[in-house]
C-alpha cells in the first residue's frame, strides 16, 4: 500500500479519521493525501446578502479551511508521515472519486457521521456515495457514539 486518500471536512469525526489514517500510513509506510473538497462558489442572486459581502465571507471561510488543511498536513509531516494536502472545489462525491482514481490511491479512509437510516435515505451521505461508486477499498471510521467510554 503506497497511497492513502483521506477526504476531510473538519467535522466532529475528522480527528478520528485522520488519526486512524495516520496509524495505517505508519503500518504500511504509505503516503497520506488529505483532501478537502470545497463546494463550488454559491450564487447570491435573490438573497438578502449583498454579493460582494457574501463573497468576502465565503472567501474567508475557504481560506480558513485551507489553513486547517495545511496545519493538519504539517502536523503529520512533523510526525514523520509523508502527507500531501489537496484543496479542490467541486461536487463532493465526484471530486473524491476523481482524485482517488487520479492518484491511484490504494485505500480511501473516510468517516461515518453516525446518522440513522432515515437520514441516509433522505439526504444520502458522501461516504455512502463513494462506497457505491468506487472500486478502491474503503476504510470507514465510525463516529464516536454519545456516552461512549473512551478508556
Amino acid at each position: 500500500m503506497r497511497k492513502i486518500l483521506v477526504p476531510v471536512d473538519f467535522s466532529e469525526v475528522t480527528d478520528r479519521v485522520i488519526t486512524e489514517a495516520a496509524r495505517l500510513a505508519r503500518i504500511f509506510s504509505a503516503e497520506l493525501w488529505l483532501l478537502y473538497v470545497a463546494l463550488p462558489p454559491q450564487e447570491f442572486v435573490g438573497t438578502n446578502f449583498e454579493p460582494p459581502v457574501a463573497r468576502k465571507v465565503q472567501d474567508e471561510n475557504l481560506q480558513e479551511e485551507r489553513t486547517k488543511l495545511q496545519q493538519t498536513a504539517l502536523k503529520f509531516r512533523q510526525a514523520g508521515i509523508k502527507t500531501i494536502p489537496l484543496f479542490i472545489q467541486g461536487p463532493l462525491v465526484k471530486t473524491i472519486l476523481e482524485q482517488a482514481n487520479k492518484l491511484k490511491a490504494d485505500l480511501i479512509v473516510m468517516g461515518s457521521h453516525g446518522h440513522g437510516a432515515i437520514y441516509s435515505n433522505l439526504l444520502g451521505s458522501v461516504t455512502e456515495g463513494v462506497l457505491r461508486e468506487t472500486t478502491i477499498p474503503l476504510y470507514i471510521v465510525p463516529a464516536e457514539k454519545t456516552g461512549e467510554n473512551t478508556n
